[in-house]
């Protein structure tokens, strides 16, 4: 069985592209109108709330990109803000979807084809297969319930690609646009640069050592500290936080700090973390098992890898004391990375041809690739079912 195509004409894959953007696009809205018409349980009400109260009162959230945007969509209107949110959602997972396809295509030199089109698409339904529940404790390539790691996803893979473009080739573009896009995701929803800014400048080190390209680096990296410091100043010293709590009429005192508590927040989502780790990433697991040498020699597969590494260290560590204790807020960036991992290895399996005949090796990978978008496709009917997700 083929799955590759070799030779395919340019327009007919970019109609292929189109129309699976399409369909992600109405898929998704459909998803996210379905959660306020319903009333699911999620984190869209939530934040409609905390939009609200930009609107109203003028107090922000301390990640504003997000909120903004919807507010902006819905013309400054309360009433437009649920439809507001749930197309600036959908847009952004169209959004990924592109930046995806496009990152695909750099790296294989031509238009993807539209087998690898086609994987990329159902990449945006891949979830983490059922163990101690069906998503809590787990950590999926993609999320359906909270809007700001949605809107996040392109933002992140942008960095991604724009600061792996610098540690290939130290051009000014690459990092100006990697500065630029610290900034914005700090602005968007912060977790993401967590990890950068840990990987990102050691691979920079490693790969020019003391040299003008580091100190580039280390100015892209410097630009995202400043942001996150002006951002932590005003969630956690200014009293913004406080005052959306209170207009929003949440419960608890919003005082937080951050700590170091090895496992304490994960531990209470899952009885049993190896197993939660391993039932998030099967497919890169299998992949690479069978693919070592195809995969640890592509430098985005390291990269994308050490940031995945390092956000499981940052959810194992860290905690916020107060009511957002246990709301996992340190999590959010391992989802990120996942995808960004499941992306690259699909990318750099179809350049080495891995899928051109389906052999015993390549339809291992192809299952467990496949095993995670049919547990997307369990959630999803668990969720709409029973409105909820855990």
């Amino acid at each position: 069985m083929q799955l590759r195509t070799l030779t395919r004409p340019v327009a007919t894959t970019t109609r292929l592209e189109w129309g699976l953007a399409a369909a992600l696009l109405v898929a998704h809205a459909a998803l996210f109108g379905a959660i306020f018409h319903w009333d699911m349980v999620s984190d869209l009400q939530v934040h409609v709330r905390i939009t609200e109260v930009g609107l109203q009162n003028g107090v922000w959230w301390g990640a504003p990109l997000p909120f903004v945007t919807a507010a902006l969509v819905a013309l400054g209107r309360v009433g437009w803000l649920d439809e507001a949110t749930t197309l600036v959602s959908a847009v952004a997972v169209l959004a990924k979807f592109l930046i995806s396809t496009k990152i695909a295509e750099r790296e294989l030199g031509r238009r993807p084809d539209a087998g690898l089109l086609v994987l990329i698409a159902l990449l945006s339904f891949a979830f983490s297969l059922p163990a101690n529940s069906m998503y809590i404790g787990q950590l999926p390539p993609n999320l359906f319930h909270n809007d700001t790691v949605v809107y996040l996803m392109p933002f992140a893979l942008l960095l991604f690609w724009w600061s792996a473009q610098f540690l290939r080739t130290a051009d000014d573009r690459s990092i100006v646009a990697a500065a630029i896009g610290g900034v914005v995701n700090v602005a968007a929803k912060p977790s993401f640069v967590f990890p950068f800014l840990v990987v990102f400048p050691l691979l920079a080190l490693k790969r020019f050592k003391l040299s003008a390209a580091t100190w580039k680096a280390a100015g892209a990296c410097a630009a995202t500290v400043a942001a996150l410091l002006v951002q932590y100043v005003y969630i956690y010293k200014s009293g913004a936080t406080e005052k959306v709590y209170k207009y929003a009429g949440f419960g608890g005192d919003p005082t937080s700090h951050v700590r170091i508590d090895p496992f304490h927040v994960w531990s209470h989502f899952s009885p049993n973390i190896p197993l939660s780790i391993l039932v998030s990433i099967v497919f890169p697991l299998v992949a690479f098992a069978i693919y070592r040498r195809e995969l640890w020699s592509y430098d985005l597969f390291r990269y994308a890898a050490a940031l995945m590494g390092v956000s499981l260290v940052i959810f194992a560590l860290l905690k916020e004391t107060g009511v957002r204790e246990f709301q996992g807020n340190f999590a959010w960036q391992a989802m990120v990375c996942n995808y960004i991992l499941f992306l690259v290895i699909l990318v750099r399996l179809w350049s080495v041809g891995a899928f051109e005949r389906l052999t015993k090796r390549s339809g291992v990978v192809v299952g467990a690739f496949g095993a995670h978008v049919v547990a997307g496709a369990v959630f999803l009917t668990y969720y709409l079912a029973n409105g909820r997700y855990f």
